[in-house]
Order: C-alpha cells, then sequence, then structure tokens
C-alpha cells in the first residue's frame, strides 16, 4: 500500500517514530539542566521575595522586622514576617503576615533546600552602611553555587551579595549568605 505522496505507511510510521525520539532526547537535555538549575534559582528568588517582604514591613510599620520585636535575635527577625504576634508594643495592632508562603517549626522559619534548614536574618555593616543580612543554613553547594552565579555571574564565596563563609569544598552543605535591605 503506498500513499501518493511516495511514503509507505510503515516508513511514514519510522519517521514518526525517530522525530519522536528526537523530540524526547532534546526534552530530556533540557529538562535536566533546568532540573539541576532551578534549585539555584528558587533559593535567589526565596532571598528576594524576603527581601522584598522586609520593604513592605518597613514601609508599613515604619520600623525593620528586628525593630519591632522584644527579642532581636535572627531566628525572630525573620519570624516577624512571618507571625505577628511575636510583634511588640503598636506594631503588635498592624502587624499581618508578609511572608505568607513561609514554614515554621519550632518557632524557626526553615527552608527546604537540600535537606532543608534554617532561615535566619540580622543586621550587619558593610562598608560603613547598615544592612540586612538573610542566611540560609545546610543548603547544598551546587544550590549555593548556581544562586551565585546567576546573581553574581561566579561562584565566589566571599565576594558579591550571595556569599558563604564555609569552604565549598569541605562539605556537601554550606551556610548562604544575601546581602539584603540596605538599612541606614
Amino acid at each position: 500500500m503506498r500513499r501518493q505522496a511516495g511514503f509507505s505507511t510503515r516508513q511514514f510510521v519510522f519517521l514518526l517514530c525517530t522525530l519522536g525520539g528526537l523530540v524526547l532526547l532534546i526534552m530530556y537535555t533540557m529538562g535536566l539542566e533546568l532540573i539541576t538549575q532551578t534549585e539555584g534559582t528558587k533559593l535567589l528568588a526565596y532571598a528576594k521575595q524576603i527581601e522584598q517582604a522586609n520593604q513592605s514591613f518597613h514601609t508599613k510599620m515604619r520600623a525593620w522586622p528586628h525593630e519591632a520585636i522584644d527579642d532581636p535575635s535572627p531566628e525572630h527577625s525573620v519570624l516577624a514576617l512571618v507571625d505577628p504576634t511575636i510583634l511588640k508594643g503598636n506594631y503588635a495592632e498592624k502587624g499581618e503576615a508578609i511572608l505568607e508562603a513561609a514554614e515554621v517549626e519550632d518557632d524557626r522559619v526553615i527552608h527546604r533546600f537540600g535537606k532543608g534548614g534554617t532561615i535566619l536574618q540580622s543586621v550587619v555593616k558593610e562598608d560603613g552602611r547598615d544592612y540586612i543580612l538573610i542566611i540560609f543554613t545546610n543548603v547544598p553547594v551546587a544550590t549555593w553555587e548556581q544562586a551565585d552565579e546567576k546573581e553574581d555571574g561566579r561562584a565566589d564565596p566571599f565576594a558579591g551579595r550571595i556569599q558563604t563563609e564555609d569552604d565549598p569544598g569541605q562539605s556537601p552543605t554550606v551556610t548562604v549568605t544575601y546581602l539584603a535591605n540596605r538599612i541606614k
């Protein structure tokens, strides 16, 4: 049986299977690359989301999270974005959960990168100015590298907005810091 176009049914099926195989190969190759890049992109997006939540908090409260709580510890500073019940005085009346998607366990904001870890934030001085530093503990090295390359152009533990003080070659996980909001 021949089609008028010149292909037999068998040739047509073979052509479809070959094209389908090529499409699957391309999708698999690209998909695998996208999957491996996704964790670093998610980490960077989460850090920027917390940075924006800090700014929203400041705009609404006229104070930064660490200024609106009785215990300005790194754990509670980020928790103030999630749980308005820890806010003090007048801040408690205006408080609301700004970082609603965050997960909380045992009064700590956590992340799920790798095996998971804690998210903290504290005030640091950098070049004579005060900033909020967002800290992710126990992050896989590959996730930190991807986020650092995406934000700073290359993975460098000691330069740029995303850093780590840990030696990425010595452990499968690192503590990642993200230099966020300038507050003074």
